[in-house]
């Protein structure tokens, strides 16, 4: 058996959408004070609610 060429080619799974209380306890984990924790509660709540993954979200765009 050869090595596929995409890396991620062995490791794919089935997407498994959070629960609402798992996505809570996440939220919840962050710093209320903190600069970089309220960025974080503000960055789960968008994604959670919008439905977006991280690469969207953060505006990341794949090398051809």
């Amino acid at each position: 058996m050869t090595a596929p060429s995409d890396p991620y080619e062995w490791n794919t799974y089935p997407a498994e959408p959070l629960t609402a209380a798992e996505v809570r306890a996440l939220i919840s984990a962050c710093s209320s004070k903190s600069r970089t924790g309220i960025r974080n509660r503000a960055l789960l709540t968008l994604l959670y609610r919008s439905g977006l993954r991280i690469s969207e979200a953060i505006g990341y765009r794949a090398s051809p």
